[in-house]
């Protein structure tokens, strides 16, 4: 690329970062009706639009929780904090659930940032790659010695949420039309979210025992090692309770794989 071209490519990138119209005027052309500043204000207003257009599509029910007010003060926040680096706008707003954590007013309300970190993760189980997942039929063929070395890889669409306010409760009943009521915080609660075999994306909640079992897969332990882990919950009875999660999953399609 010409350093010429390179320039002006990187003085339009800083204008439209900035809104200092010096940086770009001397490149804009003199002509017709409209003035310099009101044709690099067409520019600027249409970048940043197409950033709120997807902060807005990624994070919709984020938008109703804030209110017309709160949702404009944030998307002028991120995208003054978070120029686009990304050449989808699918993961511009991967750095929303830190923006909301860490700056004000937001950072006041814990529940935004675990609001958005929801939504994070559905757009992630909606864009997780495809794969085929194993049926209760290939559990039972594999032979008795095997079960105590048996590890389980699950679906790319899995994931796990940990919650420490209301927000699936609340995220909840704006997608179903219903005021959510005031933030609160609570007991820490799990919440399991896929792909089923469907292809549409779900989730819900989990026990404490259960949300440790599956980040015990994820990191690769045996069934061995993950019954004795059951145990802090059902002593002698871990590996039925380790059979019936695994059903569970199985039939959800969350399982693709026994290694």
């Amino acid at each position: 690329m010409p350093k010429a071209l390179q320039a002006l490519e990187q003085a339009f990138l800083d204008y439209l970062l900035t809104g200092d119209p010096d940086i770009l005027a001397p490149h804009v052309a003199v002509k017709g009706k409209s003035s310099v500043d009101t044709k690099l204000q067409i520019y600027n207003n249409a970048y940043k639009m197409r950033f709120r257009e997807a902060i807005d599509t990624n994070h919709e029910l984020l938008g109703l929780y804030l209110g017309d007010e709160l949702f404009e003060a944030m998307v002028d926040g991120y995208v003054v904090k978070h120029p686009s680096r990304y050449t989808s706008l699918r993961d511009y707003t991967s750095h929303l659930p830190d923006f909301l954590r860490n700056n004000a007013p937001f950072s006041a309300h814990p529940i935004l940032a675990e609001f958005a970190n929801f939504e994070r993760l559905l757009l992630d189980v909606f864009d997780a790659l495809d794969a085929v997942s194993i049926s209760i039929e290939d559990i039972r063929m594999l032979p008795a010695e095997n079960w105590p070395e048996m590890r389980l890889r699950l679906h790319p669409s899995v994931q796990l949420f940990a919650a420490e306010w209301n927000s699936v409760e609340s995220w909840q009943c704006l997608r179903a039309g219903v005021s959510p009521g005031a933030a609160n915080s609570q007991p820490e609660s799990y919440w399991l979210l896929w792909r089923g075999l469907d292809r549409l994306s779900e989730f819900r909640s989990m026990t404490a025992d259960e949300y440790a079992l599956i980040q015990a897969i994820v990191h690769g332990d045996d069934f061995a090692n993950m019954c004795e882990l059951l145990t802090q919950w059902h002593t002698e009875e871990a590996p039925v309770a380790f059979i019936n999660y695994l059903n569970n999953w199985i039939s959800n399609g969350m399982v693709i794989a026994i290694v």
